[in-house]
């Protein structure tokens, strides 16, 4: 008699999952093994959607390991300065670079394009280098200066660095969508997207260098950051903060994200 055997085995990767169904046959048998793959059909309806079925990370698990972690190299890039919005420019005037997703939409570039405005602005005298999360070399990663624009759907960076900087999020498909830092939070009805969106900006010093991440739920929160960091008048009035958490309303319903529908729900 031979036993059948049904393993079924879900790789994630990012935001790309491949379900692996393995038959088994019985050990005595040999050549009973085959291997079918599907990640088109199984996973149709969530690659629809802006953000993937993550794992949620709780603040108070112990920090998740990562592949690159060990491989970081202590440097000083910081002059020691607190890391507010005050010194934004100071922070990433040397050895700085600006991220997006190899799979980013064109609105997550011109997010980026804002930022690097901000930071000629203030001060910056030297432009960061622009790359994609596949093109940041080895090097640039474990010791460069990082502003990463774009959340962990388009931007394997932002999954890397928020389980590093501890940045949740907790999705329920079609129903709702959490940001979480530190002891802050904002959440979005995702029956009111894309007419609404919410964004966290996020700076903080990691093993003598300097991280920036601005992410939203879809590509309109992340758009709504990158605006809220290239205006000069915010960098005034929290000038004191490292992070935002803020909220785009398409109030005159016209599908363009602009400064006056944007508000800042918490800060810290």
């Amino acid at each position: 008699m031979i036993s059948l055997v049904l393993v079924l085995v879900v790789v994630m990767s990012g935001v790309n999952s491949v379900v692996v169904l393995v038959a088994v046959g019985d050990p005595g048998v040999p050549g009973h093994i085959t291997v079918t793959v599907d990640p088109a059909t199984l996973f149709s309806e969530l690659q629809q959607s802006p953000i993937p079925a993550p794992a949620v990370y709780s603040a108070e698990e112990d920090e998740p390991e990562t592949d690159y972690e060990p491989d970081i190299i202590d440097v000083d890039n910081t002059d020691h300065l607190r890391e507010t919005f005050h010194t934004l420019a100071t922070l990433f005037r040397k050895n700085s670079y600006l991220i997006v997703g190899e799979k980013a939409e064109t609105p997550d570039v011109l997010g980026a394009a804002n930022i690097s405005y901000a930071l000629a602005w203030g001060g910056c005298q030297q432009n960061p280098e622009s790359r994609t999360d596949m093109l940041l070399t080895d090097e640039e990663h474990d010791t460069g200066n990082l502003i990463v624009v774009g959340g962990p759907a388009v931007n394997e960076l932002a999954v890397e660095l928020g389980k590093l900087l501890r940045i949740t999020y907790e999705y329920n498909i079609n129903e709702s969508f959490k940001i979480n830092a530190e002891s802050k939070s904002i959440y979005l009805d995702l029956e009111k997207y894309p007419a609404e969106d919410i964004c966290i900006v996020y700076l903080r010093e990691y093993r003598g260098r300097n991280i920036l991440m601005v992410w939203g739920y879809g590509w309109q929160g992340t758009l709504a950051g990158s605006i809220f960091v290239a205006n000069p008048d915010t960098w005034k009035d929290y000038e004191d903060c490292r992070m935002v958490l803020l909220r785009w309303k398409d109030l005159n319903e016209d599908g363009l994200i602009q400064e006056s529908e944007i508000t800042v729900e918490e800060s810290l």
